[in-house]
């Protein structure tokens, strides 16, 4: 009787945990834009189905090559984060502006007199891109002026 009820109870562990996994098909991105130099890639942007990944070299430790990945839904944010940084930029202003992502990630862009570096609040840690200027920033999200 003690062996029948650790089969079943065995059972259905395991079938509680194989049930959970799901299969999507992966598609691969458009690139939307990249800022580089000397063969390095800084910044980038890429489509997944109207959500825009923006992955950026971590500059909290430079001597590792680490990359973070923030999250934007919709081209309709997409196209009000550009303005918004290139409306900043055009203004000249020194100052901070906070954008609340899903979960608890937060983006903070700074901005110097004309330069811009995103800075991302993962939950545990901040992560920040080398800073970009305007013309950086157009590269990036692919507008051409």
């Amino acid at each position: 009787m003690k062996r029948l009820y650790i089969l079943t109870t065995f059972y259905f562990l395991c079938h509680n945990v194989f049930a959970q996994l799901q299969i999507k098909e992966s598609t691969d991105g458009i690139k939307i834009g990249s800022y580089s130099a000397l063969g390095q890639r800084y910044v980038e942007c890429t489509n997944y189905n109207n959500n825009f990944a923006f992955t950026y070299r971590d500059y909290t430790y430079p001597l590792l090559d680490e990359y973070k990945t923030f999250w934007i839904s919709g081209s309709e944010s997409f196209n009000q984060l550009y303005n918004v940084i290139i409306e900043t930029l055009n203004k000249k202003e020194k100052k901070d502006l906070e954008i609340k992502l899903e979960g608890n990630n937060s983006l903070k862009l700074k901005f110097t007199a004309n330069k811009v570096s995103f800075w991302l609040w993962d939950g545990y840690n901040w992560s920040y891109s080398p800073t970009c200027n305007k013309k950086q920033i157009d590269n990036i999200f692919g507008k051409t002026r």
